[in-house]
């Protein structure tokens, strides 16, 4: 066992982080109440960014010895990354050793922020909000789920959803979000708010171009909104319109192939497709469409199709009896 740490040891000194977790992990197998074993894993967890994995590994430290000073200094490492201010006053206290001077002055620096951002937050102060944030976040509290939580918030009400999905996303790829006082509920929301901000922005943007009659500008506003949302069938029926205008009929007919593999039953999505298809000449499959819509919602397909033409109808309806069913 001693041998595991040992070579885990080395490996973790000579910078493979993963290679030395594998060693203590067999190490603690063998003998779980090992408080060092523990404390080493922790420590390279730590290393790879996996805050909440050490933070956890911290506790099982304490299982197996609740005084062990080295993993209450790490754990009021840990703590302080998360912006858990007690929790690091505490677990620094029960260390026992001497702190160093800027972990300190970095606790003294995000107790101070944290209360700043408190005071902004009463009086929704959204740009104080998003400083005192970011500087928390540079006194050490990066892994801090609450302050991540506040500065996409204040995006948010800055109208700036696109920055605040991607302050969510980046930070609930990390292990901080993972933490024993997360609130997974409030972060779910907050990333349904930024994604509804963005939607609205990109339909918002694109109708104010289609307007215009710039459907250049329209197309790729819509775009940007599928990037976040490809299946969306408002912003592919957009676009669609956005194709059909210029003629570009072949993608417009591939967005109404992808909003009908999402929405099997989206009448305007098989009508523009209908429309597309007898603009390419792809009569049978125009005309499978238009039997289709003939049957669900007649109403929306009167004889000639917008953007079509009376001879375009005429020629889908010659090949009707090329395609029937044979009896």
């Amino acid at each position: 066992m001693e041998e595991l740490k040992n070579t885990g040891n080395e490996e973790y000194n000579g910078g493979h982080v993963l290679e030395a977790i594998s060693f203590y992990s067999k190490a603690i197998a063998l003998y779980p109440q090992n408080s060092p074993y523990h404390k080493n894993k922790a420590a390279a967890l730590a290393c790879l960014g996996r805050y909440a994995e050490a933070v956890e590994e911290c506790f099982k430290t304490f299982n197996c010895d609740p005084l062990y000073s080295y993993a209450h200094h790490r754990l009021g490492s840990l703590h302080l990354r998360f912006g858990q201010v007690e929790d690091t006053k505490q677990h620094l206290k029960l260390s026992g050793q001497e702190i160093d001077s800027e972990i300190l002055q970095n606790l003294q620096r995000i107790e101070t922020h944290l209360t700043n951002i408190r005071s902004a937050q009463k009086v929704e102060d959204w740009r104080r909000i998003l400083t005192e944030s970011n500087l928390t976040i540079e006194a050490g509290a990066d892994a801090s789920y609450k302050v991540h939580a506040d500065i996409a918030k204040a995006l948010l009400k800055l109208n700036k959803p696109k920055k605040s999905l991607e302050v969510l996303t980046t930070a609930k790829k990390s292990s901080g979000n993972k933490s024993r006082k997360v609130h997974n509920r409030d972060w779910d929301f907050l990333i349904i708010e930024a994604q509804r901000g963005l939607f609205s922005d990109a339909r918002g943007v694109g109708n104010e171009y289609f307007k215009a009659e710039t459907f250049l500008e329209a197309c790729m506003a819509y775009s940007r909104g599928l990037e976040y949302f490809p299946t969306n069938s408002v912003l592919l029926s957009n676009r669609v319109a956005c194709r059909i205008k210029p003629g570009k009929w072949e993608m417009a007919a591939g967005d109404c192939n992808v909003a009908l593999r999402s929405q099997f039953n989206n009448t305007k999505a098989l009508l523009h497709r209908t429309q597309s298809n007898t603009r390419l000449e792809s009569w049978e499959e125009s005309l499978r469409n238009y039997t289709v819509l003939n049957k669900e919602r007649p109403e929306d397909i009167p004889l000639q199709f917008p953007y079509s033409t009376t001879s375009d109808v005429q020629k889908l309806l010659s090949c009707k009896e090329l395609i029937a069913p044979r009896t």
